[in-house]
């Protein structure tokens, strides 16, 4: 007998998640249902804890004020352990995220996911899809240096060409009428 089924079988036993177990075993996926075109939504899910946890252990180091900002981001880029790891996790992540999230949407646009019952989510989808920029064009000005600094002014530039919205919008993303530490807080 197989000496790790057995031990798993036990543990499961003794935590009372064998009728779990058993259920889930016994679920057949369908044939069609294995297809490369639907794992888009899963991949988004595991791109957004990891963006979660990264940003989180990111957060810890960083300091929001234009004196230290590019400092507290060098110490955790470069000073703690695995700390540039946790950094290209972060940074590279929400490049692959927002390349799945235009996927996932066209797959879902090109099955009809939008007809009737599902028209919800694909609002919600839509939705996400509209505010997950906005948290990388405010991300991109953290570190506060040079890229990020004058990327956040061409978009900020941008916004303002925006016909009667524009300088609200601006004002909003900025917390004023220029680039500054309310603008790096928010």
């Amino acid at each position: 007998m197989d000496r790790t089924g057995n031990s798993s079988e036990t543990l499961l036993e003794r935590l009372g998640l064998d009728s779990l177990a058993t259920r889930l075993r016994e679920f057949e996926v369908p044939s069609d249902g294995l297809t490369w075109t639907r794992f888009f939504g899963s991949m988004l899910l595991v791109l957004v804890v990891l963006l979660f946890l990264s940003g989180a252990v990111l957060a810890f180091y960083y300091s929001p004020a234009p004196g230290v900002a590019y400092d507290s981001v060098d110490y955790a880029q470069f000073n703690i352990p695995f700390g540039d790891v946790v950094r290209g996790i972060h940074y590279y992540a929400w490049n692959v995220l927002l390349i799945v999230m235009g996927l996932h949407l066209a797959r879902a646009f090109l099955v009809g996911a939008y007809k009737p019952p599902r028209e919800f989510v694909w609002v919600s989808g839509v939705v996400v899809l509209l505010v997950v920029p906005a948290f990388i064009i405010t991300g991109d000005l953290l570190p506060w240096d040079q890229k990020g600094y004058w990327s956040t002014q061409v978009r900020n530039s941008i916004m303002a060409s925006v016909p009667v919205l524009g300088d609200l919008l601006v004002r909003m993303l900025q917390g004023g009428p220029r680039t500054g530490i309310v603008a790096l807080t928010r």
